[in-house]
């Protein structure tokens, strides 16, 4: 594959050509194959910039919800309180994919179109706080 020129890090690089839908059919989307590899054709060294437009693919949508619960008890000692404190973080414990791979770009790697992690589970804390 020869290329045409550096990007800004000093890589060669190609603007593919779309030949129909770039994300898998939704029934037979799934995290290890979510970009469809036969919709992605790389260009001819003469030709180096395709069809592929800016955000032509979107990843799922990124969706969380976080809470917060205090309950604030007045202690008998004068100007003495406890503050007990419960947050949760992805409340509903919703999968959110971050950004694919790193060969997301390299349509010849076998991990092109897979997703590389998930954003955190789940999180609670908890905290106790005494002012005085």
């Amino acid at each position: 594959m020869s290329s045409i020129g550096p990007d800004w890090r000093g890589a060669p690089w190609f603007r593919p050509n779309i030949t129909g839908d770039p994300l898998m059919p939704k029934g037979q989307r799934r995290p290890d194959q979510y970009l469809n590899p036969a919709t992605v054709v790389l260009p001819t060294g003469n030709y180096p910039f395709g069809n592929a437009g800016r955000n032509t693919v979107r990843l799922p949508a990124f969706f969380q919800h976080d809470l917060a619960i205090t309950k604030d008890f007045t202690l008998p000692r004068e100007s003495t309180a406890l503050q007990f404190r419960a947050e949760f973080f992805n409340l509903t414990n919703r999968t959110n994919f971050q950004i694919l791979g790193r060969d997301v770009s390299n349509r010849n790697s076998p991990s092109f179109g897979r997703f590389a992690s998930t954003f955190d589970p789940r999180l609670v804390q908890l905290a106790l706080r005494l002012t005085f």
